[in-house]
């Protein structure tokens, strides 16, 4: 083979090279001692090719990491603002107790994303706080139902009531207590890994019993809303409802988008790939005293996603990138979803009032008072 060198090379070495291209393979046979002088797999060092412009992966994650965390910080402002005019305005303290707690559920899932760019490691245990906090949050959406039906002991809502404090509770007991505690254990032992359906892991048992627990207290929930929506109507349950389980069902389908993304090599217009050195030794089997040996360097390309510590990074970070954005959407929908006026008594469309007016319901309890009146009560 040509060796390749500078126009600097010794003569003896051109002539010898010669004679040996001559002589063809079967006279001078190279040996190659291939050292493989590899980059780090670091994000940057990985490139990305995106509609014809190639850069360093680490330059787009870490732009990537500025804007979602804008985002994110965005999003916490709005529900910080929201949850202000509430305890402003929101004259029933219960209920603004159960609805200052349901808005948190933004800020937690826009911090949580914002950490995942940085800290793609703790993953795990983060989804695993978030999943305690929906069934934290299911339970305050149903006591604030049951706030706003009155006195259900006797009443017409006796039995949907019953079924849905059922489900819910075995919700936050199984998916928020032990389901929590039990893969965190799992993931300590290095027994847990997100994705893997493997009978030895211990991700799809805990799935399963996550999607059986779910299932039943949303089906719970689905039969209250139904048999109350008509006594419930002023305060328009199902879209508050819908607020708090479409970020569920948004986070669950960019996990499926995201685990199906990493098991696909080529990406379309956007490629990604690591950029190796390998250093070569090539000599030929006449040369006993390695007069002839010399040294050339190739530079290879590998499909980045061959490489498991880059398809964590670039899933796990592509999908915190999005919640942050997604988490400002939710952040105006919760806005008026949990609108301010709908708990002040000052505005006409109250719907602490109309909730009164309406038959079968009772907000004349102390729980459901506004606070001017418990006070004047108190007097």
């Amino acid at each position: 083979p040509a060796p390749g060198r500078d126009v600097g090379m010794p003569l003896v070495y051109a002539v010898a090279a010669a004679v040996a291209a001559e002589l063809e393979e079967a006279v001078a046979v190279p040996v190659l001692h291939a050292v493989a002088v590899a980059r780090s797999n670091s994000l940057d060092n990985v490139l990305i090719e995106l509609f014809g412009q190639v850069t360093s992966l680490g330059a787009v994650y870490n732009d990537a990491q500025m804007v979602g965390s804008r985002a994110a910080a965005l999003a916490c402002a709005i529900t910080a603002h929201t949850i202000y005019r509430h305890s402003r305005h929101n004259e029933y303290p219960e209920i603004r107790s159960c609805i200052q707690r349901i808005l948190l559920m933004v800020p937690i899932y826009a911090f949580d994303a914002a950490i995942g760019m940085q800290r793609a490691e703790s993953q795990v245990p983060r989804e695993l706080i978030r999943q305690a906090y929906e069934a934290y949050v299911l339970l305050c959406f149903l006591r604030m139902i049951i706030l706003c039906l009155g006195d259900v002991s006797k009443g017409k809502h006796r039995a949907v009531v019953q079924t849905a404090r059922l489900g819910v509770g075995q919700y936050v007991i199984l998916c928020g207590v032990v389901n929590t505690l039990f893969a965190y254990a799992a993931w300590l032992a290095g027994a847990y890994h997100d994705g893997l359906f493997d009978p030895a892991d211990a991700y799809p048992y805990c799935a399963v019993l996550q999607f059986c627990s779910q299932s039943w207290a949303l089906w719970s929930m689905v039969q209250l809303l139904h048999g109350t929506q008509r006594d419930l109507a002023p305060m328009r349950p199902v879209l508050k409802f819908m607020c708090i389980k479409l970020i569920i069902f948004f986070t669950w389908i960019q996990t499926v988008a995201i685990l199906m993304l990493e098991s696909v090599s080529s990406l379309g217009q956007v490629s990604l790939w690591i950029e190796k050195e390998h250093r070569q030794t090539v000599s030929y089997w006449w040369d006993f005293f390695g007069i002839f040996e010399y040294s050339r360097v190739e530079t290879l390309r590998s499909d980045a996603w061959e490489e498991l510590e880059v398809r964590n990074q670039v899933g796990s970070g592509l999908g915190n990138f999005v919640l942050c954005f997604e988490m400002v959407a939710f952040a105006i929908l919760h806005c008026y979803a949990y609108q301010v006026s709908e708990w002040d008594s000052k505005c006409a469309d109250c719907a602490g009032r109309r909730l009164s007016a309406l038959k079968g319901t009772d907000l004349e309890q102390p729980l459901l008072q506004p606070e001017g009146r418990r006070r004047q009560g108190g007097r």
